[in-house]
């Protein structure tokens, strides 16, 4: 739920949304969302799949809210440390907590990317 000129709305989608959106810890904007959001493309990317995606909204929002996910074993295998560590800390369940733009930035898997 973001704010929109004074009232409650639904915004974004579901397999992006951060878990302080549900659990009530922090509904309004800041930049830790869109963190989560970038975590759950880039885990897209690497397997091909979303990470907390299942059959209803319910069961994805209780994975979100977990912060539940895993890397299937064959890619898995075949991904860095230094990446492997970027999204656990991209999609860290405590906002507070979670990766800053600027860390993400100067981590060691982004810097030794050629870009």
């Amino acid at each position: 739920m973001c704010s929109n000129l004074g009232t409650d709305t639904e915004a974004g989608s579901l397999d992006y949304m951060a878990p302080e959106i549900f659990n009530g810890k922090n509904k309004n904007p800041h930049t830790g969302l869109d963190i989560w959001a970038m975590g759950v493309i880039l885990y897209g990317m690497l397997c091909g799949t979303l990470p907390f995606s299942e059959s209803s909204n319910k069961k994805t929002i209780e994975r979100i809210i977990s912060g539940n996910y895993v890397i299937p074993p064959k890619i898995d295998a075949t991904l860095s440390r230094e990446v492997k560590d970027l999204l656990a800390k991209m999609l860290n369940v405590d906002y507070q907590e979670r990766i800053s733009i600027v860390e993400i930035m100067n981590h060691p898997w982004m810097l030794d990317q050629e870009l």
